[in-house]
């Protein structure tokens, strides 16, 4: 399995894989470093950071501002030290929901059948006693 798979099965959008990715491969780097590699504008790359902090797999850190980048601060985005530990937690949590609906549509599933065996046992045992009061 790659790492496109796992992203996918964790239902990352694409910006947000393109982040990852990115952030996997160099370790960490500012919004406008990633947005040629990236291939992504900075309202797209600001939505996905949102994101991706919001889930726990990257953190922030704002470095001090110089007079090169117009007294603005920096922000310097990385992945989280435990990344593939959270990332596992994610999938096994998937996994037991993925099963939890599985075992509740084979619950429903029985219950119908045996809901048509009923009828059907009904039916039966109705035609039955209108054959043997025809019979009389």
């Amino acid at each position: 399995m790659s790492m496109q798979q796992v992203f996918d099965e964790l239902k990352l959008k694409d910006r947000e894989q393109k982040v990852m990715s990115y952030l996997m491969k160099h370790g960490s780097g500012a919004s406008a470093d990633m947005q040629g590699e990236c291939q992504l504008q900075q309202p797209e790359i600001s939505m996905a950071m949102k994101a991706l902090v919001k889930r726990g797999y990257i953190q922030s850190e704002t470095i001090a501002t110089t007079k090169k980048n117009g007294g603005r601060p920096n922000t310097i985005y990385s992945l989280i030290e435990d990344l593939y530990k959270r990332m596992i937690e994610e999938l096994r949590k998937l996994v037991t929901e993925s099963n939890d609906r599985a075992e509740s549509l084979i619950s429903l599933m029985a219950e119908l059948r045996e809901g048509e065996n009923k009828k059907k046992t009904t039916k039966k045992t109705d035609t039955k006693s209108e054959e043997g009061i025809h019979l009389r």
